[in-house]
């Protein structure tokens, strides 16, 4: 869980499968768990037993018989999908929300079952309900109808709440998703809500799509390019993303939260006490 939630952003596959392998992110990652005091020993065996677990699953979830062998039990309350000895449950709230994106960017083609459950599955392995936090509805709302906000720059199938949104995985487009997320991204002008992973890398590349934006929309003459971004960041002082943000030119406003006195939802829409502090950034051009 620990690799996943701080796994740097290169080494998510943007296919639906999920690839395991040593690599140069696996070696990052190691020296990086040393450098901030693990014994070298421990994290060697820690990664080591990750990394067999982990084997196992592109050997069930790739299986060519895989959508052959699919099951689906709709319940009540809860919804249980399986292929190849992959077992995952999920709300049945959850499940109709997905079907929903379905119908709404690809109907009159036939509901994919299959599709909901890579989706699923995708997010399920990426530690299940601890990458999904997001800002509560009522705040999200309060972006779209003060600030114009239609666009949410980390934002999957399970946890969108705009009407637009960047995701994770390829997959997620056939939900709606313009794309996914990367430092080489080309943002169209407009009006954004970014909360990204509380991953030091992913941090930095989110100040560097959001600068090269703003100073492009400044820069160009011969058109207007306007945007306008409210950031949640965490409140780390000695990341360089967040000093980035923090003196940037563009920034218009700055609200930091403590902690205990604000929440983030989860998939199912309830609401979570944050046990730690974060800065909200507004910045345009």
């Amino acid at each position: 869980h620990w690799l996943f939630r701080h796994l740097p952003a290169p080494a998510l596959t943007a296919r639906p499968e999920i690839s395991v392998g040593k690599n140069d992110v696996d070696d990052s990652l190691i020296d990086h768990m040393i450098s901030k005091g693990g014994n070298q020993h421990l994290v060697y065996d820690f990664h080591h037993q990750i990394y067999q677990h982990l084997s196992l699953v592109p050997h069930c979830y790739n299986d060519t018989d895989a959508r052959q062998q699919f099951r689906i039990t709709v319940g009540q309350e809860t919804v249980t999908m399986s292929v190849t000895g992959v077992r995952i449950m999920i709300k049945t709230t959850i499940y109709k929300r997905l079907l929903k994106l379905w119908e709404n960017w690809n109907y009159p083609d036939p509901i994919n079952l299959f599709d909901v459950f890579t989706v699923v599955y995708n997010y399920f392995i990426l530690d299940e309900n601890n990458l999904q936090l997001s800002v509560p509805q009522t705040q999200m709302i309060s972006y779209y109808q003060k600030f114009n906000v239609t666009t949410e720059l980390f934002a999957s199938p399970i946890n969108v709440q705009l009407p637009f949104y960047y995701s994770l995985f390829a997959v997620d487009q056939k939900f709606g998703a313009i794309d996914s997320f990367s430092s080489e991204m080309k943002l169209p002008p407009g009006r954004y809500e970014g909360n990204p992973p509380f991953n030091e890398m992913i941090l930095i590349q989110c100040a560097q799509v959001i600068h090269r934006c703003l100073g492009t929309g400044t820069s160009d003459q011969t058109e207007t390019r306007e945007y306008l971004f409210i950031c949640i960041f965490p409140f780390w002082k000695d990341c360089s993303a967040f000093q980035e943000i923090d003196q940037s030119p563009y920034c218009r406003s700055k609200r930091k939260l403590e902690h205990g006195q604000y929440q983030y939802q989860n998939n199912d829409r309830n609401l979570l006490t944050a046990e730690f502090d974060s800065m909200v950034f507004i910045l345009s051009n």
